[in-house]
């Protein structure tokens, strides 16, 4: 992978574009959901907007942070931290996510800051994304606002406007509402459409499994964490365990990026 496109994808807080073919070491790809003609008696997973969350509880999240590893090819390689922020004011959500990584011994960071009203699927209003540019300094700030349809991007004196249907779910909300779920063997939920915030690019949906309990070795000792997978297209591209607190404990992106709580 070109440098600046390995660096770009280390930085992004964003969920791959892709669903990757091999799942995240040690862990078991999720069955995809069967074809209702295959069990014509099976219920049919619900969407997200569906599900009435008890997004309450997203007031006692606070700041929550990660120790960011690359993995891969049996090496373990620390690169940094991601914290991930919650906070709830007068029915108003403002999540703040940061990542900041060592990279060719340059230091580089991201924040995407998104800010909407506290409702089902956490669909923001408002995003903000600044960061390390490439050739080093700060990137120029993009800006987006949200309606119930669309996505305006303003970045400088440019601005585009395209589509954001209504069921389009947020990474950055994502990370919240996986912790709101129920954490039983064989749950499944669907996301119509995600939006990759850190990149404010639109991508194809998902369906989010629960797939049992697992050990999570932490720097506090091991925990049981409940593992949330997300697939599409029958390939693992994101996994998530939360304990029985509901706190996010670890997570993988493309099977070779790794978040582990601390503390």
């Amino acid at each position: 992978m070109h440098a600046a496109a390995a660096l770009a994808t280390l930085l992004a807080l964003a969920v791959p574009c892709a669903s990757s073919q091999d799942a995240p070491a040690g862990v078991t790809p999720a069955p995809a959901p069967a074809p209702a003609a295959a069990a014509p008696d099976a219920p049919a997973i619900p969407l997200l907007a569906d599900l009435d969350l008890p997004l309450d509880q997203l007031a006692s999240w606070g700041t929550r942070e990660f120790r960011y590893e690359l993995r891969q090819a049996g090496e373990v390689r620390a690169l940094g931290r991601v914290t991930l922020a919650t906070s709830i004011e007068r029915g108003e959500i403002t999540l703040r996510d940061r990542v900041d990584i060592t990279w060719d011994e340059a230091p580089h960071w991201q924040e995407v800051v998104s800010h909407g009203a506290l409702r089902r699927e956490l669909r923001p209003s408002s995003l903000r994304v600044r960061g390390t540019a490439e050739g080093g300094g700060d990137a120029p700030e993009v800006l987006a606002d949200l309606d119930a349809t669309s996505l305006r991007v303003t970045l400088g004196e440019a601005t585009r406007t395209e589509p954001l249907p209504p069921g389009t779910v947020g990474d950055a909300a994502l990370w919240r509402l996986v912790t709101l779920l129920p954490r039983r063997p064989g749950f499944a939920v669907r996301l119509e459409h995600v939006l990759q915030t850190a990149r404010l690019q639109r991508l194809p949906g998902a369906t989010l499994f629960c797939t049992g309990s697992e050990s999570v070795e932490l720097e506090a000792g091991p925990v049981t964490a409940h593992r949330f997978d997300a697939t599409r297209d029958g390939a693992v591209f994101l996994s998530a365990w939360v304990d029985d607190a509901g706190r996010l404990v670890q997570a993988c992106l493309d099977g070779r990026r790794w978040w582990v709580a601390r503390g």
